[in-house]
């Protein structure tokens, strides 16, 4: 390892001083665990920390093993571990390219190795269930990377040498606690005598972490996972028509930077949110039009099956709100109820609050209509729910549910509605409204609800008057509740205390419509305003591929840094006829030479072609026509760069 390499992994070493212990105590001899398994998204160091294991545990023969260097053969890995000397320390790194070998090596492979043998295995998923509750989950310990905090980044920092604090300050923001993020900021910087250059750090960051897998990637399903929050079959066939969606599901699924949330799918989120810079750059009309399209696929959605799909819909016009309720949901944990909860529901209201006696009555006779909330171990919040089909069984019947479900009959008279008649919250006001969102999620989950018309909501007349945003009224207020006399009840805790009821519309022209048309109207206020073309200058290898992927996007062609013409019409005209050209004059006439231009030009010239198409018309399968289209593009990229 040259000496650059090892002071990097000097400095990632030391800002993570904290796992040395837990590596140290699984290579001791009399520790149980045999395996240990590295999990992380790319960038955080994994390979860093095997570096470390191989020095704390230099007594040991090594034995190193990369995932890239192999092919998902069983004996290929076979070969790689044969002959291992007594108390080897072994090491497989970049796991996930050898995925497929998982039960290979687990079921038939480490069993068979001496019970003196070390095995540290550094991925970038978190590894499957059976890894922890099959025979070895005796002998496996798992350790997740997490991303660093400022306070170790700044560390990294300055052990790097990086010695202004106004560029460390910049760097740390930057980074957001991704090693790999700091490493390529604290290179440049020491290159650029302490400058920064945020675009070209994105791009190489983005490189780094995509690896090779961008080079043949498609680009329009790329896309679409990069813009919405999560996704699956259904909503990529929406977005791109004529796109096979159980294909390119799997597509997304098989990236390494890409995880299960749910059942869909989503890309890691710094390579999303780096995807997402490129494409509003580079092509705004179509990043729009890809919008537009996710955003009415998932409005139809909300109403009819997936009312929590509401999150995502905001989250397309960077509202933050889905971003906010996912960080949410890492911090705070959904629970049952438990005997504790009794305690500290009476210590949060005070023992003579009549609403006490509320609480305990559903907690005692109806656990399975309370969501909880904790953080860590610690009550956030607790929240009472029911439909109309769906009562809780109470002794002496609660007044708020009878009037709720009266007043559902006659305005919801096929039930899609959900009650929410009380919640409290002894966490700190700050994070009423995430508690909320996490509740709101939770209830229309458990409550087994798809289709959802309305939500009813209820506080006590204590806390509905305060409608300023912090206060609870204002909380509900937040997520499009407003207040129905209907619902309200002047006797409805412990026949002393007055209910007040709030609506939530989830229907088209409620809260779900409301959000579609507010996506919309961002995203159409959004729009450039008409101006002076753009001077036209020689093409690049990146403008050249972005003309060809929008070669049927004439919003998006327009602003090709080499289109020529006074009009939009003409510029989008001169990108076309000046890639038609350059595709005759790249390839030769073997038969080679004729499926790289066919591959291109059914691929992205063709009116009627596509990835679709022109894999069935030219007999490839997906992965052999996705590194020929890449090596067809590169052609033509380099016979206008050569021709300008």
């Amino acid at each position: 390892m040259g000496e650059l390499a090892r002071s990097r992994d000097a400095a990632l070493h030391l800002a993570r001083a904290a796992v040395d212990p837990v590596i140290e105590r699984f290579l001791a001899d009399d520790d149980p665990h045999r395996v240990l398994l590295l999990h992380g998204p790319a960038g955080t160091g994994k390979t860093a920390l095997t570096r470390a294991a191989q020095r704390l545990a230099a007594d040991r023969p090594h034995r190193v093993v990369d995932g890239r260097d192999l092919t998902p053969d069983p004996a290929a890995l076979d070969a790689a571990l044969a002959g291992l000397a007594p108390r080897s320390l072994v090491v497989i790194d970049t796991y996930e390219q050898l995925a497929s070998l998982g039960p290979h090596l687990r079921d038939r492979v480490l069993p068979g190795l001496d019970g003196d043998v070390r095995v540290v295995v550094a991925g970038r998923h978190a590894p499957d269930p059976a890894w922890t509750t099959g025979p070895l989950a005796a002998v496996v310990t798992v350790l997740a990377v997490p991303p660093f905090t400022d306070q170790e980044a700044d560390r990294v920092l300055r052990l790097r040498g990086v010695d202004a604090a106004p560029v460390r300050e910049a760097i740390v923001a930057w980074a957001d606690g991704l090693p790999l993020a700091l490493d390529l900021a604290a290179t440049s910087a020491a290159i650029r005598g302490g400058s920064l250059e945020p675009t070209e750090l994105d791009r190489a960051l983005l490189d780094h972490l995509t690896e090779a897998e961008l080079a043949g990637a498609d680009r329009d399903v790329l896309a679409v996972a990069a813009i919405a929050p999560a996704v699956d079959a259904r909503l990529l066939a929406a977005a791109l028509p004529g796109v096979d969606g159980p294909a390119a599901e799997a597509w997304v699924r098989g990236l390494s930077f890409s995880e299960p949330l749910g059942r869909a799918v989503t890309l890691h989120d710094r390579v999303r949110r780096l995807l997402q810079a490129e494409l509003k750059a580079h092509e705004p009309e179509y990043d729009r039009t890809l919008r537009l399209r996710i955003v009415d696929h998932l409005a139809e959605r909300a109403v009819t099956t997936e009312p929590h799909l509401l999150a995502d819909m905001q989250d397309l016009v960077d509202t933050g709100i889905g971003t906010f309720v996912r960080e949410a949901l890492s911090r705070f944990s959904v629970d049952r109820v438990r005997e504790a909860d009794f305690d500290a529901v009476a210590t949060h209201l005070g023992p003579d609050d009549p609403a006490v006696d509320r609480f305990h009555r559903w907690m005692r006779h109806a656990p399975e209509h309370i969501i909880v909330v904790r953080d860590g171990e610690r009550l956030a919040a607790l929240a009472l729910w029911a439909t109309p089909r769906l009562l809780p069984t109470l002794p002496g019947g609660d007044a708020v549910l009878d009037r709720w479900t009266a007043y559902a009959a006659e305005h919801v008279p096929d039930d899609r509605v959900v009650f929410l008649p009380d919640v409290v919250l002894p966490a700190d006001p700050d994070d009423w409204l995430a508690l909320l969102a996490i509740g709101n999620v939770a209830m229309l989950v458990r409550a087994g609800v798809t289709a959802l018309r309305a939500a009813y909501i209820g506080h006590d007349d204590r806390a509905a008057h305060e409608a300023v945003a912090g206060g609870p009224a204002g909380q509900v207020a937040a997520f499009g509740g407003v207040p129905e006399p209907g619902l309200d009840v002047p006797d409805g805790i412990g026949g002393e205390i007055a209910v007040r009821g709030y609506v939530i519309d989830y229907g088209p022209t409620g809260v779900v419509g409301a959000t579609r048309e507010f996506v919309h109207r961002m995203l159409e206020s959004a729009r450039p305003v008409d101006g002076a073309a753009p001077p036209s200058r020689r093409p690049d290898p990146e403008s050249v591929r972005r003309a060809l992927r929008a070669f049927h996007r004439p919003l998006s062609l327009v602003d090709t840094p080499w289109a020529v013409g006074a009009t939009p019409t003409e510029r989008v005209a001169s990108v076309r006829r000046t890639l038609l050209d350059a595709v005759e004059a790249t390839f030769g006439d073997s038969a080679d030479e004729r499926l790289l231009r066919a591959t291109v030009v059914r691929g992205y010239l063709d009116e009627v072609g596509g990835p679709a198409v022109a894999m069935r018309e030219l007999h490839l399968s997906r992965t052999t026509y996705y590194r020929r289209l890449a090596e067809a593009t590169e052609r033509v990229a380099a016979t206008l760069v050569a021709a300008t």
